[in-house]
């Protein structure tokens, strides 16, 4: 059973980087007192990407 340890290894990471993601959706939202920002990343998951990977 190696596969096993594998997948919830990759659920871990993924995990891991949604929370990185709100933390950054986050700060996004107390920079930008309207919010645009927040709800952009929100409306357009692959924005948000583009951001993350900079």
């Amino acid at each position: 059973m190696v596969t096993k340890p594998y997948f919830v290894i990759l659920n871990e990471v993924k995990n891991l980087l949604r929370m990185q993601e709100i933390k950054l959706l986050f700060s996004n939202k107390l920079r930008d007192s309207s919010g645009f920002t927040l709800r952009m990343t929100v409306l357009k998951p692959s924005r948000s990407q583009k951001f993350l990977s900079g």
